[in-house]
């Protein structure tokens, strides 16, 4: 199985939207979950 290739604006919008601030593996989590409350819509 080939790795997919790598999608450079994704991984920009990641950083910049999504992990600008954090230091370490807690506040990564935490941008996340903030992040994904904010965007994911359940039926």
């Amino acid at each position: 199985m080939h790795k997919p290739n790598l999608n450079r604006a994704r991984e920009h919008r990641v950083i910049d939207e999504i992990v600008v601030d954090a230091y370490n593996e807690v506040e990564r989590a935490m941008s996340w979950y903030y992040y994904l409350e904010e965007k994911l819509e359940f039926p």
